[in-house]
């Protein structure tokens, strides 16, 4: 398990511009050959209704750890305020760069 790494990449957004983007997940968990991207929120609810800013969040580092080790995260999770674990799907960042791109 890796406790705060520090994750970052970079995507174009013009024909010469790029941006550089950090994040800072609260865990890395090892499963298998893979690592499960995941973090810790105070809130009960991250849904699209309420925190949807949890779930973009968590999107981001999912991507900036593909763009960092060339393959997907196994999977994304938020452990919430109340104990449950909330899997997320991975999508490949493209909800969250869209928003990004807003």
């Amino acid at each position: 398990m890796l406790y705060q790494p520090v994750l970052f990449g970079w995507r174009n957004i013009g024909a010469q511009d790029e941006d550089f983007l950090v994040g800072i997940p609260d865990l890395l968990i090892r499963e298998g050959d893979g690592y499960v991207v995941c973090d810790c929120k105070l809130t009960t609810n991250a849904n699209d209704q309420m925190h949807q800013e949890i779930l973009r969040q968590v999107e981001l580092y999912g991507w900036l750890y593909e763009q960092e080790f060339g393959i997907p995260p196994l999977r994304l999770e938020v452990i919430l305020g109340d104990g449950s674990v909330q899997q997320l799907s991975y999508d490949g960042g493209t909800k969250v760069l869209a928003v990004l791109d807003g």
